[in-house]
């Protein structure tokens, strides 16, 4: 009985499928995350000295790779956006702490060259994006109205970046008193401006919690 059948029998709520194309991505990408789990792992253990806890965070890399080929084989019908999300996450965080838990995220290895594992994080960070956007795509998909909220998601989001770089390039310039601004004028400016800022946060938050609101699961989720 596969895993379909199996669901509509114990009474589970099966979600609407992402699609062929999809799965097959979500697996390509799986493989590429397993390999490069088990060939950092070969590199650990060909390293002047131990590095456990990179070992520890290849190994979750590897268990989440896996997961995501079960995925793609099928399983985790009755809740595709968390299972894709728990697998980007883990993709992302592991190999985060991984690199981090390396000095100067280089290896030094024992026939006295180096390894940085500087390429591994930026493509497994890809990767852990790449699953995380078929995730979102997984829960927005199925109610129209989701589009909506990510539409004014965006609305907010993209002056909050603006108003984000603007602070970021504008630092300098408020600590040293506004320039030729008088000071209090400065800084009146610089409240209105993290005012606006929050509320654009808020609503932009707010906006994307609805969003995935509007397609969670619900009593009559299930689907042929």
């Amino acid at each position: 009985m596969n895993v379909v059948n199996r669901s509509l029998v114990e009474g589970i709520a099966v979600l609407p499928d992402i699609g062929k194309s999809l799965r097959s991505l979500i697996l390509v990408v799986s493989v590429l995350a397993v390999l490069s789990a088990v060939g950092v792992s070969i590199l650990t253990m060909r390293a002047s000295q131990p590095y456990y806890l990179l070992l520890g965070m290849e190994l979750c890399i590897g268990l989440s790779g896996a997961i995501g080929v079960l995925f793609a084989r099928g399983f985790f019908r009755e809740g595709p956006g968390m299972a894709l999300a728990c697998v980007a996450g883990t993709f992302f965080v592991a190999s985060f702490l991984g690199w981090l838990s390396v000095p100067n995220g280089t290896m030094t290895m024992r026939s006295g060259g180096s390894q940085s594992l500087r390429l591994f994080l930026v493509v497994r960070l890809g990767l852990a994006v790449v699953v995380g956007l078929v995730a979102a795509w997984a829960v927005l998909s199925r109610n129209v109205r989701s589009w909506h909220y990510v539409k004014w998601a965006a609305m907010t989001g993209v002056p909050l970046a603006g108003l984000a770089l603007l602070a970021f390039k504008g630092r300098a310039w408020l600590s040293s008193g506004g320039g030729q601004v008088a000071a209090w004028v400065a800084w009146v400016g610089a409240i209105m401006l993290a005012s606006l800022g929050l509320a654009l946060f808020c609503a932009c938050v707010h906006c994307t919690i609805r969003a995935f609101e509007a397609g969670r699961k619900t009593n009559n989720a299930l689907t042929k």
